[in-house]
């Protein structure tokens, strides 16, 4: 049984060191292309990238020193596998060879990319995000099963309970 007072499923804190680590490499990029070749000094734009890039490296400090690191490295790539297995793709039109538009796969392929897969603690959380359109719902527990035995597969040494539903995320619980 999984208690709501011990996990609650927030993607931000699985996507926020990532995004912050992706945009750090940006801004820097953009600050060297622009130093680079057209010798513009751009000050402040360089002490928000510090500033940025310092934030990431606390960050990454910190999941250091709570051996945090790894689970997360593991818990991004859990992520991919699980929106990849559950990505439905566009259709294509035979006769025009362009993309059929399906508002159903549209919505549950937008709400797949709410979900997560999270190695926290010696357990295993899979956060699966419910849509709210019915047709989309549908598809997804078509699914569900597929998933379940892919992960279970994937990673035999946890045991996992089944999807219980908690706010808008069907979460599986799995325990070392």
């Amino acid at each position: 049984m999984i208690e709501n007072h011990k996990y609650q499923p927030s993607p931000i804190k699985l996507y926020l060191p990532f995004m912050m680590f992706l945009g750090t490499l940006i801004l820097t990029s953009i600050n060297w292309a622009l130093f680079y070749f057209w010798k513009v000094k751009i000050a402040q734009s360089l002490i928000v990238n510090t500033i940025i890039a310092g934030i990431c490296l606390l960050i990454l400090a910190i999941q250091i020193v709570h051996k945090s690191l790894i689970n997360y490295i593991k818990s991004l790539l859990l992520t991919f596998d699980i929106q990849h297995m559950l990505v439905i793709p566009a259709e294509i039109n035979e006769f025009t060879g362009k993309r059929k538009v399906n508002a159903t796969t549209q919505t549950y392929n937008s709400y797949l990319y709410q979900s997560y897969g999270e190695y926290k603690d010696n357990k295993l959380y899979i956060c699966i995000r419910l849509p709210i359109n019915i047709a989309a719902a549908k598809l997804l527990d078509d699914n569900l099963n597929k998933l379940r035995e892919s992960i279970v597969s994937q990673n035999p040494d946890y045991s996992f309970t089944g999807f219980e539903r908690q706010g808008y995320y069907l979460i599986s619980e799995g325990t070392k």
